[in-house]
């Protein structure tokens, strides 16, 4: 049970990561959510309702067990050993605690570690008309190295307004509804702070790629040109290609390209930047490949929150000709 309760206020009862809350503390829950949907609705948002499960398949593509494999949790069957349609029998005894790995079948829906995601399958291969606000409560679950009461569930309720659009779209919503937070919690007299939360890419890339002292420690890069810690301009290239692939060369006739000219990196990119990225086609022409092909000379940029460029290059691409170069997905 939790170690503080207000006098008269039955604790939460908790176990394992898993919660079970008084009517009280129910009452609590169901006004913080009604005060997080006004803020939602008098934004604009639009009500969702979303699966509990969601395809694997799904979240594999949103990177997710690429960047978060630790907080994984997914749902299966069990093995039923019998006629199809027939009660059966299984390996899990009566008296198991647990249900062993031979006994599972293969993990075809997962169990989701945010509202988001439910949002963004939701809308796979869907064309925004403009910017647009979704809100949704949803059940999501963690794999914690340790459970905390309250404070880390394996499994709890999560609101969330998720922004779609355009990047200066999102910035607006982000820094509307901090500054929300942030004045209820100073009313509730809760101390909160507006920080970053991690990205593995970024903790990671430089790592493995780029391992520079003042890619890696801040306290280190501290002392160097950049005066704190910076993501490797290497790192920042790559997100502007998974950018432009996601974005503009999807279902596009491009064919590759011979590579990039004046490739230059403007100002530091830093632990939780919000970049985006603007294409501008400078010139078409014929290809030495053959009269099938033709070239696009495209100006890259990556622009921070700003609109300040931290990256441009010169991108030469090649097209199949008589089909449309890019697919007209919008901003990046």
């Amino acid at each position: 049970m939790s170690a503080a309760s207000p006098a008269g206020v039955v604790p939460a009862l908790t176990d394992r990561g898993l919660a079970w809350l008084s009517h009280h503390q129910v009452e609590i829950l169901t006004q913080l959510d009604e005060m997080v949907l006004d803020w939602a609705v008098a934004a604009g948002a639009r009500k969702a309702m979303l699966p509990a499960l969601l395809p694997v398949a799904d979240l594999a593509a949103l990177d997710v067990y690429r960047n978060f494999p630790h907080l994984a949790m997914v749902a299966t069957t069990l093995r039923v050993h019998g006629e199809p349609g027939e009660p059966g029998e299984t390996t899990v005894r009566d008296t198991a605690d647990s249900v062993p790995a031979e006994a599972l079948g293969d993990a075809e829906l997962a169990l989701p570690s945010t509202v988001c995601y439910g949002v963004y399958v939701g809308h796979k291969n869907t064309r925004l008309d403009g910017d647009k606000l979704v809100t949704a409560l949803g059940t999501c679950f963690r794999n914690e190295t340790r459970y905390e009461g309250l404070r880390r569930l394996a499994a709890f309720r999560m609101r969330e307004v998720v922004a779609l659009g355009t990047p200066e779209h999102v910035r607006a919503h982000l820094l509307r509804f901090s500054d929300l937070t942030l004045a209820f919690a100073k009313e509730a007299g809760l101390s909160v702070e507006r920080k970053a939360a991690s990205d593995p890419f970024f903790d990671s890339f430089a790592e493995v790629f780029d391992p520079q002292p003042f890619h890696l420690d801040d306290t280190l890069a501290r002392g160097h040109l950049f005066d704190g810690l910076a993501a490797s301009g290497w790192h920042t290239a790559a997100l502007f290609q998974r950018m432009f692939v996601d974005h503009l060369v999807s279902d596009a006739a491009i064919e590759g390209s011979p590579g990039v000219d004046k490739l230059r990196w403007i100002r530091p990119v830093r632990p939780g930047d919000v970049l985006s990225a603007r294409v501008t086609v400078k010139d078409v022409g014929p290809s030495l490949s053959g009269p099938r092909y033709g070239t696009l000379r495209m100006l890259c940029e990556v622009l921070d929150a700003d609109a300040k460029a931290v990256l441009t290059m010169t991108l030469h691409v090649i097209v199949r000709a008589g089909e449309p170069a890019m697919a007209d997905g919008g901003p990046l």
